[in-house]
């Protein structure tokens, strides 16, 4: 499955789950450019804000 096949809430979930295992650096800037593609920043910007992904 591409990455552009994932509805939006599967995506932000794999980048905050990406993230606090500490995977790869080039994955996770992959889908934070899908993130950016689909105007989303506001969303992990949010969620970072409030410490939501730890």
């Amino acid at each position: 499955m591409g990455i552009r096949r994932l509805k939006d809430e599967q995506l932000l979930e794999t980048y905050f789950v990406a993230k606090e295992l500490g995977l790869n650096e080039d994955f996770v800037n992959l889908l934070k450019d899908e993130i950016c593609k689909r105007n989303l920043e506001q969303k992990i910007s949010t969620k970072e804000e409030k410490g939501e992904n730890q």
